[in-house]
């Protein structure tokens, strides 16, 4: 065929590693929402509320030890962050 294009997940090899283009790609989970996340591992209703509680609790966990936010900008930062479209720390 013509004109593909073969990712692959890093780390990972690919069963034709001489195929031009050759992309590896990874997910980077803190760039996604926890409801992206939730949509991926396709989580039980039991599974979406533990999952959403351990998020919260560690949301809370970084801004009491110092993590995020570190500052009053970083502070601002979070409270525009729109959870829908991106994890925590917003990136």
């Amino acid at each position: 065929m013509k004109s593909t294009h073969v990712y692959h997940l890093v780390g990972r090899e690919t069963r034709n590693p001489g195929h031009k283009p050759l992309t590896p790609f990874s997910l980077r989970f803190l760039e996604l929402s926890p409801y992206a996340v939730i949509e991926i591992l396709d989580l039980t209703d039991a599974q979406q509320e533990r999952f959403l509680k351990a998020y919260d609790i560690t949301k809370l966990a970084l801004g009491r030890l110092r993590v995020f936010p570190k500052n009053e900008e970083e502070r601002r930062q979070a409270m525009e962050t729109d959870e829908q479209e991106s994890g925590h720390p917003p990136t």
